[in-house]
């Protein structure tokens, strides 16, 4: 069992990695599989068996251990991605964390977001401010092949 479970973080760390995660994001999400793990433990289940109602038991189980609401769908993010990894293994079929959401959190509201049309007028007015600076010599980090690089960008962009 114990040899399963070096078997299983180092097969997960290895998933992690190839997705692009650093060190410390790859340390966080292993703790929490250790987390899971122990869970796993006290309800004497293998991680293959785990259903959705076993999820949402591990929900409540991080609940009663002072867990917040965003910390529980932290942690069924990476159970998710756990079980991502699994699939791809061949060792289980079906992810149970496919449809859980966590209920009780405020959503973060995006507020007006730019238009493609309104980005497109800010980065022409950035690039005419950074050419007259430089022109002026009140810019004395842009170099004259970055000046140019601008300079073209600022053409491109004109004829769209």
């Amino acid at each position: 069992m114990n040899k399963d479970k070096d078997i299983l973080t180092t097969g997960f760390r290895s998933y992690l990695e190839s997705k692009g995660y650093t060190n410390s994001g790859i340390e966080g999400r292993l703790t929490v599989l250790k987390r899971y793990r122990r869970w796993l433990e006290e309800e004497r289940l293998e991680a293959e068996q785990v259903t959705y109602n076993d999820l949402l038991g591990f929900m409540k189980w991080c609940k009663s251990k002072g867990a917040i609401q965003r910390t529980i769908q932290n942690y069924i993010g990476v159970i998710k991605h756990l079980y991502e990894h699994l699939i791809r293994e061949g060792k289980v079929e079906r992810n149970p964390a496919t449809d859980i959401e966590v209920k009780g959190i405020k959503r973060k509201i995006l507020y007006h977001i730019l238009e493609p049309h309104e980005l497109h007028a800010l980065y022409n007015l950035s690039c005419h401010i950074i050419t007259a600076k430089a022109e002026q010599g009140n810019i004395g980090h842009v170099s004259v092949p970055r000046l140019k690089n601008i300079r073209a960008l600022q053409v491109r962009s004109e004829r769209h």
